[in-house]
Formats: structure tokens, sequence, C-alpha cells
């Protein structure tokens, strides 16, 4: 009886013994199936298998643009920061500033500034962060230097602020912008924006301005089908000042913008509404 007890022991000993050797054996295998930890986030969708995805940051660690879209169909010219709004809003004292961006590998994006008036209390998504002072381009649209914050890959909001006692000549914002706003007490002023970011603001007047004027032609095509589609097609002639316009309810009622192609900078409101910042000329969207 004792053999065999010591027998029953030694043979569930050398049991455990195996498998604890092919544990450990199948460690490696687990450990080298995927170059991610467990903890990892799910490799973005690059159309490559998922054996070839996972090494995406890897391949394009010293080549990061190569994320950002390339301006008309050129490969090598591609922008990686898309400053889509920027809203000054004028008080007694200054002007605070929102700007939204969508970036797609880390840059830079110029803040606004005036000429001695330097961005102050800007904040980063919520969350202070610090301004970079960049030297002054030749041909810079105001004096000075030029204040930059440095962006990661997203979608973004910054906020600040400019202090200053008596409305500047003219303020610099990012010329990349697609639709800025200048605003006080809720009521949109005008102003004029040239092609390098240099916004001036233009004297207020209560009646409208002698050859401001703006003729909208609209056209669309139904496809019947499922779902629904319409194309709208838009014709502005617009004289005078640059200015940002509101066509109202442009797109028909519970319906969804899928995309558009426009030479001015465009965006929807929720009401179907479409802002177009605009110069004179004529112009099809």
């Amino acid at each position: 009886m004792p053999i065999e007890k010591h027998s029953g022991h030694s043979r569930r000993s050398r049991l455990w013994k195996v498998l604890v050797v092919l544990a450990v054996l199948a460690a490696p295998m687990n450990l080298t199936a995927s170059p991610r930890g467990t903890d990892a986030p799910d490799a973005p969708d690059t159309g490559a298998p998922e054996s070839l995805a996972v090494w995406r940051d890897w391949v394009l660690h010293d080549q990061p643009d190569q994320a950002c879209p390339a301006l008309g169909n050129d490969p090598g010219n591609r922008q990686c920061a898309f400053p889509a709004r920027l809203t000054l809003t004028m008080d007694q004292a200054g002007a605070a500033f929102s700007m939204t961006v969508a970036v797609f590998a880390g840059s830079f994006v110029d803040l606004p500034r005036a000429e001695r008036a330097w961005p102050k209390n800007v904040r980063l998504d919520g969350v202070p962060c610090p301004v970079a002072d960049s030297p002054p381009a030749p041909a810079a649209p105001v004096p000075g230097n030029t204040p930059r914050v440095l962006l990661p890959p997203g979608e973004h909001l910054i906020e600040g602020r400019l202090d200053f006692a008596a409305l500047p000549d003219a303020l610099a914002v990012d010329p990349r912008t697609g639709l800025v706003e200048l605003l006080r007490d809720g009521t949109a002023l005008p102003f004029d924006l040239s092609a390098d970011g240099r916004l001036r603001p233009a004297a207020r007047q209560d009646a409208k301005r002698e050859g401001d004027a703006l003729t909208v032609k609209v056209f669309r095509l139904v496809r019947d089908g499922s779902p629904l589609t319409v194309t709208t097609a838009v014709t502005l002639n617009v004289s005078g000042m640059a200015r940002r316009l509101v066509l109202e309810k442009l797109l028909p009622p519970d319906s969804v913008p899928l995309r558009a192609a426009s030479p001015l900078p465009v965006a929807f409101g929720p009401d179907g509404s479409l802002f177009v910042q605009a110069g004179p000329g004529r112009f099809h969207l």
C-alpha cells in the first residue's frame, strides 16, 4: 500500500511538471504573436491585413505628413492642420477668440494677434497650453513675432484672449482658416480679410454699404431612390466688401449633407443654412 501511494504521488508530480513546462513553452508564442500589448488600442483600418496594419505607426515614424491630405492631388504638397473656424468677440478691453482645428499630424497653428497684443490665457481643449514665439515672416500681416501652438492629431478647440485699449488697424490670423467671424455684442462686424491673413475691421454703417450687393440663384436635381438624394447648385454674384454670407435653410428639411464642392470656405448650420466666407466675384457652389 505505501508503494502504491508513493507511485500515484510520483505520477501526479510528473504530470504537473509536464504541464508547467508546456505552459512555459507556450508563453513566448503568445508574446510574439503581435507587437502590440494587450492594453493597446486597435490599429486603425488602413485596408492592410491586420498583421501589417499594426506596424503603421512604426513605418510612418519618420514620415508623419503621409497621414495628411494632399492638396490638389499632389502627394508632395500636403497640409496637416486645417483651422476650420475662428470667432473673434470684441469688447471694450480687447477680444476673446475661439478656434476649431482639425489636425492629421502634429503641426503648429498660428494664433490671432495684433501689433501690440499677444494672446493670453490660451487653452487647448480646456487645458492651459504653452504658446511658441516664432520669428515673423518676411511679409507678415502685422509687425512682430507670430504666436503658435503645437497640436497633436485630432480635432481641437483653442481659446484665448487679446487685450488692447482701442480696436487695432489690423489683426493677423492663420491664413488657412476656413470661416472667420468678428462679433461685438452678438452682432457681426464687417471686415476685410486678405490672402495672407490680414484682417482689417471695416467702419460699421447702419445702412447697407454702398456697392454691397448679393444675387443668389439655386438649382436642385432630385434623384429618386433609397435614399432620395438632392444635389443643390448655387450661383453667387457678390459685390462690395468681403463678408460672411448666410444662406438660410438652403438644404431641404431633415436632410443630411453628404459633401460640398466650393471654391469658398463654407460650413453648414444645424437648420440646413449655409455659411459662406466670400469676397466680390461670381462663384459656383
